[in-house]
């Protein structure tokens, strides 16, 4: 149950941060989220890694459905000729990683002051 939380918390929260926020607010929301939560470190850090891949390629896709995908062929042209859906991939993966490592710091945080 904590770890359904722990998901959905990362997942709406991170989305709102991102409206006021620069690009890395979910580190900082998945780092409180998962303090409070307190799950084990390991399980924190895969929680938070699904959240924030799920949240950035929602947004990466998003973006570039808006903008018809000129942005997206670009990057990847700059990017040694990446096709989209390579692109999209490799920014979920970065912010997967991001709010991992904020959920892993957050629950190590945790034990650390326990």
């Amino acid at each position: 149950m904590k770890s359904i939380l722990l998901f959905i918390g990362i997942l709406l929260l991170g989305y709102a941060a991102h409206i006021f926020m620069p690009w890395w607010a979910v580190y900082g929301v998945a780092l409180l989220l998962s303090a409070l939560v307190g799950l084990r470190p390991g399980r924190s850090f895969f929680i938070g890694f699904l959240a924030a891949f799920a949240l950035w390629a929602g947004t990466a896709y998003w973006l570039h459905q808006s903008g018809e995908g000129i942005l997206t062929e670009k990057i990847g042209e700059m990017l040694g000729g990446l096709s989209v859906p390579a692109v999209v991939s490799i920014t979920a993966l970065l912010g997967g990683l991001l709010g991992g490592l904020g959920a892993w710091t957050g629950s190590s945080g945790r034990r650390l002051l326990r």
